[in-house]
């Protein structure tokens, strides 16, 4: 498994409510690896990064982006 944010739809109380849920009963190990990968995200790509890889895949004609990979390119790798 890739470590990684939990992503949530800050619209949806349900998702929020479940990402909460699963954080609090994530074992201490995959908490930290998870803050770690973040963290080391944030030093590694900073605002311009985040956004040519964002506005790359804004421009890609629709057909071609699937909702996953348009979450992907905001995401922490």
């Amino acid at each position: 498994m890739r470590t990684r944010a939990l992503l949530v739809n800050p619209y949806d109380p349900e998702s929020v409510a479940a990402a909460m849920v699963q954080a609090l009963a994530m074992p201490l190990e995959d908490r930290r690896a998870r803050h770690e990968a973040i963290f080391q995200a944030l030093l590694r790509d900073d605002i311009e990064t985040w956004a040519d890889r964002f506005l790359g895949v804004l421009g890609r004609p629709r057909g071609e982006v699937s909702d996953l990979e348009r979450m992907a390119a905001v995401e922490l790798h």
